[in-house]
């Protein structure tokens, strides 16, 4: 029994990293079942044991690769004792995630909202920070802004950062969202 659990395994791993790189690629309406099947090596009617259609196969990519960078943001943010250090950091892990999955996360933000929403619902991408900046505006340090206006401040200038300043380096971007992002919460 463990071992088909594995076998299991293995075949949605293969499926999740097939389509994961197909999105990456096309659109979501153009992508394919049968060319994620095909790179899978598996058959189409496998996908579907797994995935109920396109759009669940799709949410399950994005649930896997959020996880992945609220871990990356939570882990890193733990050892930092500063608030401003704690929040480049999670600038820093934010750019670097969206520069890794830019096609991946294209289909998000350009599918006239349906997954953009499904993201920002259940996805805060400042988790972990909540805590930290709730002190920091009980300190007076930052305004008082609600932190789920503040994820979407910052996944909006990282976002930006990946597409409309691709010629600037890595390290040139972190401090312009920094300088913008700090701009926006700091108090005068």
């Amino acid at each position: 029994m463990k071992l088909q659990k594995k076998k299991n395994k293995e075949k949605e791993e293969r499926i999740l990293n097939a389509g994961s790189e197909v999105f990456a690629r096309e659109e979501f309406y153009r992508a394919r079942m049968d060319k994620i099947a095909n790179l899978s090596h598996l058959g189409k009617g496998t996908l579907y044991r797994y995935f109920k259609d396109k759009k669940g196969l799709f949410l399950a990519i994005l649930d896997r690769k959020m996880v992945n960078l609220r871990t990356q943001v939570k882990e890193t943010i733990a050892r930092e004792t500063d608030l401003f250090k704690k929040i480049k950091s999670a600038i820093t892990i934010h750019l670097s995630f969206f520069e890794k999955n830019k096609g991946f996360l294209e289909t998000i933000f350009h599918q006239q909202g349906k997954f953009q929403n499904y993201y920002f619902e259940h996805y805060n991408s400042l988790k972990g920070l909540e805590k930290p900046l709730q002190e920091g505006m009980k300190k007076n340090l930052i305004k008082r802004i609600k932190v789920e206006n503040l994820s979407r401040l910052l996944t909006g200038l990282v976002h930006s950062s990946v597409h409309f300043y691709q010629n600037r380096s890595f390290g040139k971007r972190v401090a312009l969202i920094s300088t913008l992002f700090f701009a926006e919460i700091l108090k005068k």
